[in-house]
């Protein structure tokens, strides 16, 4: 299963949707796999509760040093960005240009999902989303 960061952030911090989205990681006993892009993006959300004072500077660093630690012992299976992969993203990117305004860092997520074979995706996110199921790509929401 591919998460991305939007799964992976309601993991580590109490949103909305995070009791929901474990009840889904729990129920499908998967192996966890993202791109290593994960790492800076989990830090831009971390950094960004910050400066949202959602989290104090403790919170931040136990956060962070969790999923670092998390990654360290395997719980995340983190595909490397290759040039393919960032070839395949500049692709789609200018395939989705005429319905779907897909972002960069979400286009990098989609290629790496495609180029290993690691659907379903799971995202909240309703860009990815839409393009996902433009790509015919299994997604779970």
């Amino acid at each position: 299963m591919y998460l991305d960061t939007s799964v992976v952030a309601k993991l580590y911090f109490n949103e909305p949707e995070s009791q929901r989205i474990s009840r889904i990681l729990l129920e499908n006993k998967s192996e966890f796999c993202s791109s290593e892009l994960l790492i800076p993006e989990f830090n831009s959300v971390a950094c960004r509760k910050l400066r949202e004072k959602f989290v104090t500077h403790r919170q931040f660093r136990e956060t962070v040093d969790k999923f670092l630690e998390h990654d360290k012992i395997g719980i995340w299976h983190l595909y490397p960005v290759t040039r393919e992969t960032l070839s395949s993203a500049g692709k789609l990117i200018e395939k989705m240009s005429g319905n779907i305004g897909l972002k960069t860092l979400d286009a990098i997520h989609l290629a790496t999902c495609l180029e290993y074979s690691l659907s379903p995706l799971f995202t909240t996110d309703k860009v990815m989303l839409a393009a996902a199921k433009e790509l015919k790509i299994e997604i779970i929401c």
